[in-house]
């Protein structure tokens, strides 16, 4: 059963909430409605946030490679605001619609190299059945040179990534108009390109 909660908007937000919202607005230029929705419970919001801030700084992984994993495992999860979200990230960073399309169709041969393919293989097993990580998995990932710190770095974000998509998948979040033009074939032509100047 799919519960809904009503965000709470930036002008409802009390003094706990606050300069939470203002941290966000100042990297977002907005209060994603994922955060609104946390916003009902302010000290979980507040966890929230260190959390993700201790992830972002912790995770050594490269930016190239959180953006793929974030996508696969979005994806993975059917989660329609994370996978808009990761999405959007990655056509800011100008990954191409055909490798955008390589990564939504699990045929990323063409795109990417075999450490990469490999790693986000990993991701998605972890994502859809963890139960079926072997010993064996983890020898692949060392063979194709990952260190352990970068196995344990893509555990990480897979297990945040499924923290968040079960709160918005349980709430029914959508995503923000924005995040829905800049994936549309209009908004690729003539919003992306401004969210690269930002």
């Amino acid at each position: 059963m799919v519960v809904t909660v009503k965000p709470v908007t930036p002008s409802q937000a009390g003094p706990e909430v606050r300069p939470i919202y203002d941290r966000l607005k100042a990297e977002h230029m907005m209060v994603p409605v994922f955060f609104q929705a946390m916003a009902h419970v302010p000290h979980l919001l507040a966890s929230l946030m260190r959390r993700m801030g201790r992830m972002e700084k912790g995770v050594t992984l490269s930016a190239s490679l959180k953006d793929l994993v974030h996508y696969a495992t979005a994806h993975e999860f059917s989660c329609s605001y994370c996978t808009g979200s990761a999405m959007m990230t990655l056509r800011i960073n100008g990954y191409s619609e055909r490798a955008i399309a390589s990564l939504k169709n699990r045929s990323e041969a063409m795109e990417f190299d075999a450490n990469t393919r490999r790693l986000l293989s990993f991701a998605r097993l972890l994502a859809r059945n963890p139960d079926r990580v072997t010993p064996a998995e983890i020898v692949e990932l060392r063979s194709a040179g990952l260190t352990d710190e970068k196995i344990i770095s893509a555990l990480a974000l897979v297990a945040e990534s499924g923290f968040n998509t079960r709160i918005t998948g349980t709430l029914a979040i959508e995503p923000e108009g924005f995040l829905k033009a800049a994936n549309s074939p209009l908004g690729r032509r003539l919003l992306i390109p401004i969210f690269r100047l930002m």
